[in-house]
């Protein structure tokens, strides 16, 4: 499939079984109220309702034009959750955002990178894009063609060479209690390279 339907087909929100919420961007505490309030069932009613009009002829339209589908891009989009210059009151408004959605005990978002993971607000706010791209760590959103380090005529431009393995970190969460484990990229493609593979039975 092109990526593009492959993108369609995923769900906008997942809940773990320990209450972190995943989405991409984050989540306004208006539409915390007006469509995750009752936990579980609203994210499994959005994710429905997305994969309805995903398939359909009028996404950009229910998109541009429904409340729900403006709610959506929002929950793609939006970057609020984070710190910023306030940390404190940033944290206590999560708080508050997550405790007005049912058995919602902690918010992991990506869409804004950064070189690790960052865990924030005590625990209950998780940032996981740490820019495992490796384009996007070397050249963030330019194009280039990364086989090689050139830079443009008056040297102000440089595109880097694109290393050739994943940097970053990655984040596993426990099934059994939520506590989250990060993992160095670098460290666990070494443990994959010292540790010799196994066929299954």
């Amino acid at each position: 499939l092109p990526l593009g339907s492959w993108l369609q087909s995923r769900p906008i929100l997942f809940l773990t079984r320990d209450g972190t919420l995943l989405v991409h961007g984050g989540i306004p505490m208006h539409l915390a109220k007006r469509f995750l309030s009752r936990g579980q069932e609203d994210v499994e009613a959005v994710n429905f309702e997305w994969m309805q009009q995903a398939k359909g002829e009028h996404l950009n339209s229910f998109m541009g034009e429904t409340e729900l589908g403006q709610a959506i891009y929002t929950m793609l989009t939006y970057r609020g959750n984070h710190q910023g210059d306030n940390p404190q009151s940033s944290c206590k408004l999560l708080q508050k955002t997550l405790s007005s959605m049912k058995g919602i005990k902690r918010l992991g978002v990506g869409h804004t990178p950064d070189d690790s993971v960052r865990i924030e607000c005590n625990g209950i706010f998780a940032a996981l894009d740490s820019s495992l791209g490796r384009w996007i760590r070397a050249t963030g959103n330019q194009y280039c063609r990364g086989d090689t380090t050139y830079a443009s005529s008056n040297g102000r431009f440089v595109c880097h060479k694109i290393d050739s393995y994943c940097q970053g970190q990655i984040v596993r969460i426990a099934h059994n209690d939520g506590t989250i484990h990060i993992i160095d990229a670098e460290s666990e493609l070494q443990q994959d390279r010292e540790s010799p593979l196994v066929d299954e039975l």
